[in-house]
């Protein structure tokens, strides 16, 4: 197939150069500018130009499309850049209006929202002194044990018994476990406590006087 390539000062002759091209069986005219800032057209784009930009011509001379130059790897990175943050935004507001819904929809005032952290706390309070009391048991159960193991070992007759040693790591892992638990669960009443503080606050706006 014949290739037309033209510079061109203006569009004055597109015209002219679509009806030839049509007439010659060529496919639609394309108009790009070169490196030196010419401007050229043809039924095809030499592949230097082929990300720059360009337009499509009918026989008329009229634009009838265009395509946008390729970005360039930094370009196309900061586009995504600007489209995830768009996107995050989207998402971080429509789950705030969900969670808006919730809260309105859930409690009827403020002073509903402190009860309800009230009781969270009462009931982590009741279960951290549970710990505490178990943690209270297990070192003194502990401090038994280790004793008469002591004792059995100064008499040098005879080593303590694995029933009597399995007993004092059975505690042992008792004493840790309950004593993560305390740290878990004053970490979590700690977070509780600050997001029903979040919530009072922001339902305070969405329904003043409540």
């Amino acid at each position: 197939m014949r290739k037309v390539f033209i510079s061109l000062p203006g569009i004055l002759l597109l015209p002219l150069l679509a009806h030839t091209a049509q007439a010659a069986g060529l496919r639609q005219i394309q108009c790009w500018t070169d490196d030196k800032g010419n401007r050229s057209c043809g039924d095809t784009v030499p592949p230097q130009y082929a990300k720059k930009e360009r337009e499509f011509f009918n026989r008329q001379g009229v634009v009838v499309g265009k395509k946008s130059r390729e970005l360039t790897p930094e370009e196309a990175a900061e586009e995504k850049r600007k489209s995830d943050e768009v996107a995050a935004e989207l998402k971080r507001l429509q789950e705030q209006t969900a969670y808006d819904k919730f809260l309105t929809d859930t409690y009827g005032s403020a002073k509903e929202l402190e009860a309800a952290r009230k009781l969270r706390e009462q009931t982590l309070d009741g279960r951290i002194s549970l710990a505490q009391k178990a943690v209270a048991d297990n070192e003194k159960t502990l401090v038994d044990l280790r004793g008469r193991v002591a004792s059995i070992a100064k008499t040098g007759k005879k080593q303590p018994d694995k029933k009597l040693l399995d007993q004092v790591k059975k505690f042992e892992t008792s004493l840790t476990d309950n004593k993560t638990a305390i740290v878990q669960m004053q970490q979590e009443k700690e977070k509780m406590t600050a997001k029903f503080n979040q919530d009072i606050a922001r339902f305070k706006i969405l329904r003043p006087g409540n």
